[in-house]
Parts: C-alpha cells; structure tokens; sequence
C-alpha cells in the first residue's frame, strides 16, 4: 500500500509523491550532507581553540596577552584593533571602541586560561568565548599543543 503526500503548490513533480519518494530523497541528501561534513569537519579535528576577549585598550589587551603567554596558558596572542563595539550593557545601549584579543591554546588548557582571564580582566564580567580549530596545518597544531602542555 502506497500512501500518497500532498505537497501543495512546489511544483508538478513533487506536487504528490508516496513517503518511499521522501525517504529516498532524503537519504540522498543525507548521504551529500554526510560528505559535506567529513569533508570540511575532518574526522583528525584538533584540539586546538582560539579564545577570544576584549579590552577598553591596547595596553590592557597586550598584557593580558603576555601575561597568559609567559604562563604558557597560550602559545600565541593577537592583539587587533581598535574594533567598533556595539552592546547592551545594564539595560542601556551602548557603543565603544575595544581591542580585541585572540589566545591559541587548547582545550586541556582552556580551563587554566579562562581562571587566569577572570582573575586578571579588569572588567567584572568579561567575554570570554572559545572556538574550536576544527582544521589547521599540522605544524601549527603541533606548535601550539607543545608550547602550552604541561
């Protein structure tokens, strides 16, 4: 028994087609989008993350950079800006300039730099945001997992 769906107005082709049509299409868009992942998410993802905060100035994001760098809590830190910050902030609008600061680490490590970032932000709430390196040249990766382990 063949159980007719009723797409409406998509068009002449798939206007009415039975629930095998719809399973077989969406195992073929599964297996594409099954492709897809492996091909931009790799199955040897590191454990590699770039770790993002802000500072009111360059000063303050530099040493929060070296400080975290000296303490082999990052193998490395950008320091960029000044960058346009728009935000809400105890209930008001605001807008800013701030310097952005991005440490390479990993994620053995994070929980240490994060502990560092909070003791040593001057800000009381700070953004502290990670993103894991889902790919990278093999040399880097190295580089920073042997800089900042144990």
């Amino acid at each position: 028994m063949s159980v007719l769906i009723d797409h409406g107005k998509v068009g002449a082709n798939r206007a009415r087609e039975t629930a095998q049509d719809v399973a077989s299409r969406r195992a073929v868009r599964n297996r594409h989008w099954q492709a897809l992942r492996a091909h931009v998410y790799p199955r040897n993802m590191t454990d590699c993350l770039h770790v993002y905060t802000a500072t009111e100035s360059r000063e303050t994001a530099v040493a929060l950079g070296r400080s975290a760098t000296e303490a082999r809590l990052a193998a490395g830190v950008q320091v960029v800006g000044p960058v346009a910050s728009l935000f809400w902030h105890l209930g008001e609008f605001g807008e800013g300039e701030e310097w952005q600061v991005i440490f390479k680490t990993t994620a053995a490590r994070y929980p240490a730099l994060e502990a560092h970032l909070l003791q040593h932000h001057p800000w009381k709430s700070p953004e502290i945001t990670a993103v894991p390196v889902v790919a990278g040249a093999a040399a880097y990766v190295d580089w920073v997992s042997r800089t900042v382990a144990d």
